[in-house]
């Protein structure tokens, strides 16, 4: 199936960038944060902005590092009555665990974006910048994990007998877990 190739792909594109968004997030968090000290200690002068703002930034890290957890199989999971399962319901209990995740995310999606629009008009109490930045951050983060999600359908009823650039991760991690 060509589609669930170009979602597999797209999906680990996506996971890809989400990642190095992230690096960087968290570089800007982390100077953020040094300066923060270096104001507070060296200058004695507290920025008012500035833990604010690292704290908004923290809050878009986990979410989007919680979407890449979504497309790396990285969430905590009870795998020991799947794993003895025939093969046929363990594909079958994927799949309605992946409609539930998909209607999870979907939830995310609209609710999280109906929220940002209702508090749109609030700004930070320090930093003065449109809180429904950081509320974004959920819906964001729930149609990432819903593309992730639907790739990872696709994989395995479409491309079963093929290994997948994130398959060999999820394999090497069990091995390396494993052993």
């Amino acid at each position: 199936m060509r589609l669930a190739r170009i979602l597999v792909a797209a999906s680990e594109r996506v996971a890809r960038l989400t990642e190095y968004l992230g690096a960087g997030v968290f570089g800007i968090m982390a100077l953020l944060i040094i300066i923060q000290v270096f104001f507070r200690y060296v200058m004695q002068s507290s920025l008012s902005w500035s833990e604010e703002v690292a704290i908004y930034l923290f809050i878009w890290l986990v979410m989007l590092g919680a979407s890449v957890g979504v497309r790396r199989g990285f969430h905590v999971s009870v795998r020991f009555v799947a794993d003895r399962l025939p093969s046929g319901v363990a594909r079958a209990l994927r799949l309605a665990l992946g409609l539930l995740m998909l209607l999870f995310f979907g939830v995310l999606v609209t609710e999280g974006f109906s929220l940002a629009q209702r508090i749109s008009f609030q700004l930070s109490p320090a930093a003065r910048i449109p809180i429904r930045w950081v509320y974004l951050s959920v819906p964001v983060s729930g149609a990432l994990s819903f593309l992730h999600v639907v790739a990872h359908l696709m994989d395995d009823w479409f491309l079963s007998g093929e290994k997948t650039q994130a398959q060999m991760s999820k394999d090497a991690v069990r091995q390396e877990v494993s052993g």
